[in-house]
């Protein structure tokens, strides 16, 4: 069985409507979607961990999207949203 924040990403970047996001959008997206799920299945964060939790959260999605684009492409050809994720928001020409 997958993990479901590896399915929750896994369609966001598959979804066409993502392509002009900022890396920033889908990574709220996603973190969006898998507290949504964590809700319908009865998990109670409590408030004094929620921030640190979803930051926590929010940092393992983006390393799923490192890892998930160097399978395939390398940071310098990925879309620039990618890049940003990469930490090389600077301008390619």
């Amino acid at each position: 069985m997958q993990d479901p924040l590896n399915q929750i990403l896994e369609r966001h970047l598959f979804k066409a409507s993502t392509e002009g996001e900022s890396s920033r959008a889908v990574v709220e997206a996603i973190l969006s979607d898998y507290m949504r799920l964590l809700h319908t299945q009865g998990v109670n964060i409590p408030q004094t961990v929620k921030k640190y939790f979803e930051d926590d959260i929010r940092e393992e999605i983006q390393e799923m999207i490192i890892r998930r684009t160097h399978a395939s492409i390398s940071c310098e050809t990925a879309p620039l949203s990618v890049r940003t994720i990469c930490g090389q928001s600077r301008k390619i020409s």
